[in-house]
């Protein structure tokens, strides 16, 4: 048996909704590993200034990274509310339109006997 459209909308919505959210969190995991990575670097170089330098590169690359993942929560959040007013939209004129046929419907069946 087939599912109603708004069964399927539904089981999307909650479904796209995570995925995002383990995207984002794969992306902030990924560049925290990278950053540790690199941190564990730092002991190992003795050069005070090559060590400084790297330190405000790791430093540069975690606030990219928090950037990065604010930006991508932003984008998750415009992205489901545009398609959350879409589809409401659109169930709202499939609302109006069944209501309007039911309406013609039930003035057609009281008009018929008479004709």
């Amino acid at each position: 048996m087939e599912k109603p459209y708004q069964a399927n909308f539904s089981g999307w919505w909650d479904k796209q909704s995570f995925e995002w959210q383990y995207s984002i969190q794969e992306e902030v995991n990924l560049a925290t590993l990278k950053s540790l990575g690199r941190i564990a670097l730092l002991a190992e170089i003795e050069d005070i200034k090559e060590r400084r330098k790297l330190a405000y590169d790791i430093s540069d690359n975690t606030g990219n990274a928090i950037v990065q993942a604010i930006r991508m929560g932003e984008n998750r959040k415009k992205t489901l509310n545009g398609q959350a007013a879409l589809f409401s939209n659109i169930a709202l004129i499939f609302q109006c339109l069944g209501a309007a046929l039911l309406i013609v419907g039930k003035y057609i069946s009281i008009r018929s006997p008479k004709l």
